[in-house]
């Protein structure tokens, strides 16, 4: 491979190797196929590996790699040909790629979404407009690398496979209209709340379109295991202990370690007591979504909200006037809710144009 490829295949791991020669060769293989005119041989690869084990750099030189070889095909305006997916918006925006349900234009975001049998996007309203749109922007990709595959249900992929056919109608007929497909993640990680996670056996699972979706997942062959540990070696001992909790096997000592890092109950802050959910702020989303509010020229209006976005999913059509926050918090607490997440004490609702680009 010549060093215009600007990559570093000297620095990988063993156990990464494996995998990128894999989508090496077919990379290759797609661009024969495609000066030629001819089918291609889709790969559906799973890449397995625990955090520090450089899953990310990993599906950064093979999206390098990919772009250097159609780039080199005497093309003047080399179109994208990755595209790059995760489940979370935090997880999208750590590869430089989108959301699954905004990619492929997944508009319910509720926990029994997937449950049920495909509703194809051209039989929705507008969705004709919308399925002609994603499908010409999405004409030219050959791989889609999805992310975190730990948190995806079975239900989902099977309504991505059923999506990405009526993306690539040529190819209706092959798994994920015929697209290369590489999956990473962790395996070891505790399972998502979803009705069924991927790794759920299939006897274990009733609803049709989840078992669909497994049997999917089942039929993928190609499986690799990043062995390396980048991220543990700052601190061997700690990444040593997680391992075996991982595995379920914690020694004494491991929980005395886990013990000693934790802050004792005296050195909380008093706002800890009420608190109903703790969860750690994205450095580097924070920033650019700052950087993209200060860049902005549009002044931006605040406006007071009604619930209306959100209101199509009640059973009831209802206005929420100002200062009833926390009877929608309630409200989402209860057992018969009709809402599926907690709003925060303050409403407000800001648009601009460059907004779009915001991550979560």
């Amino acid at each position: 491979m010549g060093e215009d490829s600007s990559i570093s295949c000297a620095s990988m791991a063993d156990s990464q190797w494996v995998p990128f020669v894999l989508a090496m060769q077919q990379s290759r293989a797609r661009l024969k196929a495609t000066l030629k005119c001819t089918e291609c041989q889709p790969l559906h690869l799973i890449i397995n590996g625990e955090g520090g084990s450089g899953k990310s750099w990993l599906i950064d030189h093979i999206v390098k790699d990919v772009n250097f070889v159609f780039s080199g095909s005497n093309q003047q305006h080399s179109p994208d040909r990755v595209q790059l997916l995760a489940h979370q918006c935090t997880a999208a925006f750590n590869i430089n790629g989108q959301t699954i349900c905004s990619a492929l234009g997944f508009s319910s975001f509720s926990r029994s979404a997937f449950s049920t049998p495909y509703a194809s996007l051209a039989a929705q309203k507008n969705g004709p407009t919308k399925l002609k749109q994603i499908q010409e922007r999405y004409k030219d990709i050959h791989l889609v690398v999805i992310d975190e595959f730990n948190v995806i249900s079975c239900g989902m992929l099977y309504w991505i496979d059923q999506r990405m056919r009526e993306i690539w109608p040529s190819h209706r007929h092959l798994r994920f209209g015929g697209r290369d497909i590489v999956f990473t993640g962790d395996s070891a990680q505790l399972d998502p709340v979803v009705p069924y996670s991927l790794s759920t056996p299939t006897h274990k699972i009733a609803n049709e379109a989840h078992k669909k979706g497994r049997e999917i997942w089942e039929e993928i062959e190609l499986e690799c295991t990043l062995t390396s540990q980048n991220r543990g070696k700052l601190d061997p001992e700690w990444f040593d202990a997680l391992r075996r909790l991982r595995k379920l096997e914690p020694t004494p000592a491991d929980v005395d370690l886990f013990h000693s890092r934790c802050c004792l109950t005296e050195q909380y802050s008093d706002s800890f007591a009420a608190a109903k959910h703790i969860a750690h702020k994205n450095v580097d989303a924070e920033t650019a979504n700052q950087k993209c509010i200060l860049a902005n020229t549009t002044p931006i209006l605040q406006i007071k909200s009604q619930h209306h976005v959100q209101q199509k999913r009640l059973h009831h059509q209802r206005d929420i006037p100002a200062g009833t926050v926390h009877a929608l918090v309630s409200e989402a607490e209860a057992v018969n809710s009709d809402r599926d997440r907690v709003v925060g004490t303050q409403i407000k609702l800001c648009w601009c144009s460059s907004y779009a680009n915001l991550q979560c």
